[in-house]
């Protein structure tokens, strides 16, 4: 009778240790603070590795581009360079409620797949939420749907996909925008203390804000104003990194001002960050791309002049006369493609080949 207890109470705990409700043993490793062991590299990684170069990813890189939704490994940069995305990024708006798309229209299941991809592939995985108006009550309840999502992102091992996390991205002109500093370092908090609560174990907090207008944050910074200022520097929920979003969408851009802007902003990131040890990127992009040399002349020198930990581009999608692109895709502007490869080609960027041991 004891010998059938000890197998039953063995065989339990294999069945609590798998991951996706799946009855297999897990191999995962943890560490003392109840994460993963390549969770826990991850976050030393993504501070050494800016002595080695600067990681370069799309948002849905592998997801979706010009022309094409869903296939399978397949990237615009990827086809124009020779090269794969390094990072990725998924934004998780409606899973909080039970849906099985995001906003951008990508199936849940889609997005989990394409982690798990870019993980087996040795890439960075960033994921971004902006939840719903709603109380506190309402956004911790969709905080465990969220949290439910993260730590489901495993394979048939058990073996979590790492996540920088950034929820409640600022500047987008969301409702919690609004709130004061207090009350957002409030709603942060109760988000991320869910996720602890619920135990997930493969998540590392991130800060993330947004600046729409080049010609308002350049005066910020003539006049000496705080940026970053609802970035939740204290405390146990203190962010590991700090990603600042850049991007002119169609129809609304100009080349001057964000050449003028963004060495500006990827300077005042670095240094913020660095002051705070944290970990500096950049989330940036001109839909159209519009002006040549943008990536060679104009964002180039901002990589190798600053130690950003990634940058990521906007996302390519949908149709072509839609110029909803950051990166050249096949079939657009030759001088473009020549462009981008000039930026592939230079020792100070990271694709997915040179990228090795992120998570070891």
């Amino acid at each position: 009778m004891l010998r059938i207890k000890k197998i039953v109470f063995t065989l339990s705990l294999i069945i609590l240790a798998s991951c996706g409700g799946k009855e297999k043993k897990s191999y995962e490793e943890y560490g003392s603070d109840g994460q993963t062991t390549r969770t826990e590299h991850l976050a030393v990684n993504l501070r050494s590795l800016v002595n080695r170069g600067t990681i370069i990813g799309q948002q849905y890189a592998t997801l979706e581009g010009i022309g094409w939704r869903g296939d399978s490994a397949r990237s615009d940069m990827h086809a124009v360079c020779g090269e794969g995305p390094a990072a990725t990024c998924y934004e998780l708006q409606g899973i909080e409620s039970d849906k099985k798309k995001n906003t951008s229209g990508l199936a849940f299941s889609l997005i989990r797949k394409d982690a798990l991809t870019m993980f087996r592939h040795g890439g960075l995985v960033t994921v971004t939420w902006q939840p719903p108006r709603g109380s506190f009550e309402t956004v911790r309840a969709g905080a465990k749907r969220v949290a439910a999502f993260l730590s489901g992102l495993c394979d048939e091992y058990g073996i979590h996909v790492p996540v920088v996390f950034y929820p409640l991205p600022t500047g987008l002109g969301n409702w919690y925008d609004r709130m004061s500093a207090e009350q957002y370092y409030a709603l942060y908090t109760a988000v991320m203390e869910t996720l602890k609560d619920e135990n997930v174990p493969n998540v590392l907090p991130g800060y993330a804000e947004a600046f729409t207008d080049g010609a308002a944050f350049r005066q910020s910074l003539q006049h000496g104003d705080g940026l970053f200022r609802r970035c939740p520097t204290a405390g146990e929920t203190r962010p590991l990194a700090v990603n600042a979003i850049y991007i002119q969408p169609a129809g609304k851009t100009d080349t001057t001002a964000y050449a003028a802007t963004l060495p500006l902003l990827a300077k005042a990131v670095t240094r913020f960050a660095q002051d705070r040890d944290l970990v500096p990127s950049l989330t940036t992009g001109i839909e159209g791309i519009v002006a040549k040399g943008l990536f060679s002349r104009t964002l180039l020198p901002v990589i190798k002049g600053n130690r950003l930990s990634y940058v990521l581009f906007g996302s390519n999608r949908g149709d072509f006369k839609n110029r909803h692109f950051t990166v050249p895709y096949p079939g657009c502007d030759n001088d473009f493609i020549r462009d981008f490869i000039v930026l592939c080609n230079d020792r100070s960027t990271i694709f997915i080949p040179q990228l090795n041991g992120l998570y070891l």
